[in-house]
C-alpha cells in the first residue's frame, strides 16, 4: 500500500501491508510496528517528536524480495508443467478420486449395511 503515511496519519499492521492474507505472514512485525507506532504518535503528541509520518514509516519493512517474487508469479507463471500433466493417467486417476470420489451418506457399499434413500422430490 502507498503511501503508508500523510502528515499526521499512518498506516500500521495490514493496512500498512505488513500481513499475508493468505498464510497470515508478518503478524508479528505489524504488531512490532503497530506498537511502536503508538508510541512514536503518543510521542507527537506530548511534544517530544515530529510527526511520525515524515520519520517512523522510514523503519517499515521494503519487503523487497517478497514484492519481486509476487511480481514474477504475477506476470511470469505458467500452468505449462500441470498442463501437460493432465492428460497423463496417474494425473487424471489422482483427479477422478479427488474430485469423483464416490463415498458418501447414500452409498449402501460403505454405510456399514445401511441403506438410506433419498426423500421425495418436489416438483
Amino acid at each position: 500500500m502507498q503511501p503508508v503515511a500523510v502528515s499526521r496519519a499512518l498506516l500500521v499492521g495490514d493496512a500498512a501491508g505488513m500481513v499475508s492474507p493468505v498464510t497470515a505472514g508478518g503478524i508479528h512485525t505489524a504488531l512490532k510496528h503497530g506498537l511502536a507506532a503508538g508510541n512514536a504518535v503518543a510521542d507527537f503528541l506530548q511534544g517530544r517528536a515530529d510527526d511520525p509520518s515524515d520519520w517512523f514509516v522510514q523503519s517499515y519493512p521494503k519487503f523487497r524480495v517478497k514484492r519481486l517474487l509476487r511480481f514474477l508469479f504475477d506476470h511470469f507463471q505458467s500452468d505449462l508443467a500441470f498442463n501437460l500433466l493432465l492428460p497423463t493417467r496417474s494425473m487424471r486417476s489422482a483427479a477422478s478420486i479427488v474430485y469423483f470420489h464416490h463415498k458418501g451418506v447414500f452409498d449402501a457399499a460403505r454405510s456399514n449395511g445401511h441403506t438410506f434413500t433419498l426423500p421425495p422430490q418436489r416438483d
